[in-house]
């Protein structure tokens, strides 16, 4: 797929059309309060998703998934429990750190999942407050500038892009910026930066973690390497912006809720004949 690492339109050209052929299996450990809207993201993009949270499901439904999507949001006791047996059995997993920023229990949980196994997640998926929380002595810089600078992704792109350095997972940071971190073949790390995307989509509840649940779709159709991981994370990202930048352009879309709904329309639209 090398003709299509340069172009992240061709990459979701080359991938999608595996995605849907394939309809993987994504067993997602799920932020309750986006679990409906993640759920009909990842039917749009045609992949399969199941919900298994009880511990003993959750440890029998990540080896038998394609890939796995491991959220932060909503954790409770069962979850954790249920994280802690399905990352081993999982043949390839994504997390998503959310709320690390303003809890501590959860940030330790998240710096242990990162070093989880031989190589960790292939991706995380997560804003500029997130991937600073990974680096102590920048995100208590950030939180010395005010909160705005949490926010601030050109804070944390370099964050990203070290963290990628140092493992083997890809990291995306979304926000008014996204940016793509991983390491290549030859063992450099490159980083690239997407546009796209619409002002609404931030403000729907579940964009991000439907994200990390589409990456994980992509993921589970990839190549198994460096360039084939950073390939279906940028993949993913391109998709989710193309779908929003699609919706807001629609004339239907009113405000947030039928944004919502235009944009899940728009991935089921892309590349169906």
């Amino acid at each position: 797929m090398s003709s299509s690492r340069n172009d992240p339109g061709q990459a979701v050209g080359v991938l999608l059309p595996k995605l849907r052929q394939a309809r993987p299996l994504v067993h997602c450990i799920s932020n309750t309060v986006t679990a409906q809207f993640v759920a009909n993201a990842l039917y749009a993009v045609g992949a399969r998703p199941i919900f298994c949270v009880d511990p003993l499901e959750a440890e029998h439904m990540a080896g038998q998934a394609d890939a796995l999507v491991v959220n932060l949001g909503t954790l409770d006791a069962g979850r954790r429990l249920a994280i802690e047996k399905a990352v081993p059995k999982a043949k390839t997993w994504v997390l998503d750190p959310v709320g690390i920023a303003g809890l501590s229990a959860r940030l330790s949980l998240a710096k242990k999942l990162l070093g989880q196994g031989p190589e960790g997640p292939a991706a995380v998926r997560g804003n500029a407050s997130e991937i600073l929380a990974f680096d102590d002595e920048l995100f208590q810089a950030a939180k010395a500038g005010g909160v705005d600078a949490l926010h601030d992704v050109g804070a944390a792109a370099p964050v990203a892009k070290h963290l990628a350095g140092a493992s083997k997972t890809v990291f995306a940071l979304t926000g008014t910026k996204d940016f793509v971190a991983g390491r290549s073949a030859d063992g450099s790390t490159r980083m690239v930066q997407l546009s796209g995307g619409h002002a609404l989509m931030s403000q729907i509840t579940g964009m991000g973690c439907a994200l990390t649940a589409i990456t994980a779709a992509f993921l589970a159709v990839a190549d198994d390497s460096p360039d084939g991981r950073f390939e279906a994370v940028v993949a993913a990202v391109h998709l989710v912006n193309a779908a929003g930048g699609h919706a807001g352009a629609q004339e239907s879309t009113k405000g947030p809720a039928s944004f919502a709904v235009n944009w899940i329309d728009a991935l089921s639209r892309v590349g169906a004949r």
